[in-house]
């Protein structure tokens, strides 16, 4: 089972080996720093939370960089390559999951590189690298997910370690947006009156539109 943790580690652990692998894959598409949050401050932390593993030897970002534009993204660029990050560009070019797949096969890379005992630190909420993570543990990896807190237990429980991004890296209070179903933010207009039930019948609604529109094809 995976514990659970909501602090930044310090320096590496007794019984931990100092100069065990670590790397740290970000998937920055699905977990974004919040918008008054400095790259600069952000890094030293995350850097701070491998020291309890070993050797920061890799540290990658994930984003596409054409969607990443206007003065606030091109200092987030440049604040990380600034860092020490490696800036991984995943242009969508109307494929799906173009960041998921070169992150996962980033991360078997470093594990042929990197015989076990060695650690990865994936930040991302997507539960679809849950298998990628399994099979790590299953090989000896040690695995650290840092996530949203609303992550899926079926990614979180693949974890060993499992670090709460807003609240134990980046010491900020806990998120109190109210999600929508579909995962989306709730504005206060969803939820007026109390009731979320408008939200899901409205929903509905759209999905008997597009059924008729395909019946008159």
């Amino acid at each position: 089972m995976a514990s659970t943790s909501n602090a930044v580690a310090g320096p590496s652990r007794s019984g931990k080996d100092a100069n065990q692998p670590v790397a740290i894959f970000w998937d920055y598409e699905n977990v974004r720093l919040p918008t008054s949050f400095p790259v600069l401050t952000a890094i030293p932390l995350l850097r701070n939370l491998s020291r309890s593993h070993g050797k920061l030897v890799s540290f990658r970002a994930y984003l596409d960089t054409e969607l990443e534009r206007g003065h606030k993204s091109s200092g987030v660029r440049r604040d990380l390559q600034a860092s020490g990050v490696s800036i991984q560009d995943t242009p969508h070019n109307g494929g799906k999951d173009v960041a998921d797949k070169q992150i996962i096969v980033d991360i078997f890379s470093f594990a042929l590189d990197h015989p076990s005992p060695a650690t990865v630190i994936l930040i991302t909420g997507d539960k679809d690298f849950s298998y990628a993570l399994s099979t790590l543990r299953n090989r000896l990896y040690t695995v650290v997910l840092i996530c949203p807190a609303l992550a899926s237990p079926t990614l979180t429980s693949q974890a060993d370690v499992v670090v709460d991004w807003r609240t134990g890296v980046l010491k900020l209070a806990p998120e109190t947006t109210v999600k929508s179903l579909s995962g989306s933010q709730a504005t206060p207009s969803h939820r007026k009156n109390g009731k979320k039930k408008k939200k899901r019948d409205s929903w509905k609604g759209e999905l008997l539109v597009l059924d008729d529109e395909s019946d008159d094809d």
